[in-house]
């Protein structure tokens, strides 16, 4: 038993493809030793493949079974080894896909895609702009950039990246990461939670004049508090001023994909 223990510790610790390496010639020596010890029993080695699979995965249909001594001793070994080196691939496939879904989600992978929007500031009417964007074009690539620590959208076509606010160069990295170089257009939305429409204006203008500087041939739609601060975005290059009104999420949908 604590051989079998050592065993398994050491297979966990393998890299994945060498583990599934094992795997794939485990199967392979197993059918062919099961197929070699009772021709009878086993008449192709189709048919040992299929018994070696069954038994590795407890699944045991009853089909193909080994009668002889040196048959039955073969399928023990197949059982625990076979089912012990199966456990770890599952499981190992397990993780990277967990591993995957929580990266989505902590907006830390890369978007490799190009023609897409990139919405910048995560708001009630973001929210609805993308709630927009997918009904009126299912297939269009969505990348939101926001602060927040998981992503609050969930959609497969709504890939998130998270700007932390506590490093440096947090949004240069953000939009790196949003692949801003290929995309289509960029939505930047007034900060709800700034109550000061200046105050917001103004970071608003930090946003876009960085991002205009990054990537001068991105088309650019900028949501304004206050008028007053409209020729200090038009000196950022900005294509398209949104002014505070009831449709504004349905302005920047429309002036998205015209550009688009």
């Amino acid at each position: 038993m604590l051989f079998f223990r050592r065993l398994i510790h050491t297979v966990q610790h393998l890299n994945s493809w060498i583990i599934l390496g094992l795997t794939i010639l485990f199967v392979c020596v197993s059918s062919n030793i099961i197929y070699l010890l009772e021709r009878e029993t086993f008449p192709t080695l189709f048919d040992g493949v299929w018994w070696t699979m069954t038994t590795m995965t407890t699944v045991g249909y009853g089909d193909f079974f080994p009668i002889s001594v040196a048959g039955r001793i073969w399928g023990m070994v197949v059982f625990i080894v076979g089912v012990s080196l199966l456990g770890v691939v599952l499981a190992k496939v397990t993780n990277v896909f967990t591993r995957y879904y929580l990266l989505k989600e902590s907006g830390k992978l890369k978007y490799n895609g190009k023609g897409h929007i990139i919405i910048i500031g995560h708001s009630q009417k973001a929210i609805y702009a993308i709630e927009q964007i997918v009904s009126t074009q299912p297939k269009q690539e969505i990348v939101l950039i926001d602060d927040a620590e998981k992503s609050p959208v969930s959609h497969p076509h709504v890939h998130y990246v998270r700007e932390n606010p506590i490093l440096k160069n947090g949004l240069d990295e953000a939009l790196n990461q949003a692949n801003v170089q290929q995309a289509a257009s960029a939505i930047i939305f007034a900060d709800d939670e700034v109550s000061n429409p200046l105050l917001a204006d103004g970071k608003t203008l930090l946003i876009t004049s960085f991002l205009e500087a990054k990537v001068p041939h991105i088309t650019t739609i900028v949501e304004i508090q206050n008028e007053a601060f409209k020729d200090a975005f038009k000196q950022c290059k900005v294509d398209q001023f949104l002014l505070p009104n009831e449709m504004i999420a349905d302005m920047a949908v429309q002036r998205a994909f015209q550009q688009t």
